[in-house]
């Protein structure tokens, strides 16, 4: 009986090479990211939620997004795309929100965005089905130990 080494030799011969290839590899140093402090953004929803008074109500338990781009929290950026960083919170019983972010020293513009939604809007005539649009606008730039306040009607 014939033993044959040829696919075990094939194997690691191709193991080996790998390894090989591997070692050649140049290892980029993590570049880490900017300095961070942290600031708050807060304010209030209101929606015209009953059309039979003259303000618009409070929207409680509203989704809130904080938009900031990733890009200022790289210590060296490069020339690429950044995406967006999200951070996320919900209006109280007031249609209140407040938020403390991670920001670079330097500082970042921040977007608040509420999301649309449907709602029965009470009008003199009952019900009615609303759609409200999505709404964003610039709280300002974010910078450590800042305050944003920004409040919005939609």
């Amino acid at each position: 009986m014939k033993i044959t080494f040829k696919p075990l030799a094939k194997a690691l011969f191709a193991l080996s090479s790998l390894l090989l290839l591997n070692s050649c590899i140049k290892k980029v140093e993590n570049t880490g990211s900017a300095q961070t402090g942290k600031a708050t953004v807060k304010g209030r929803i209101r929606a015209e939620l009953n059309t039979t008074n003259a303000d618009p109500e409070p929207y409680p338990n509203a989704t809130v997004y904080i938009f900031v781009d990733s890009k200022a929290y790289a210590k060296t950026p490069g020339s690429g795309v950044y995406p967006l960083r999200r951070f996320e919170t919900k209006t109280d019983g007031e249609g209140n929100y407040s938020l403390e972010i991670e920001v670079p020293l330097n500082g970042v513009a921040a977007t608040v965005t509420v999301p649309g939604f449907i709602y029965n809007v009470q009008t003199s005539g009952g019900l009615l089905r609303t759609v409200f649009g999505e709404t964003s606008v610039n709280a300002g730039t974010a910078k450590d130990g800042s305050v944003l306040v920004k409040d919005i009607d939609l």
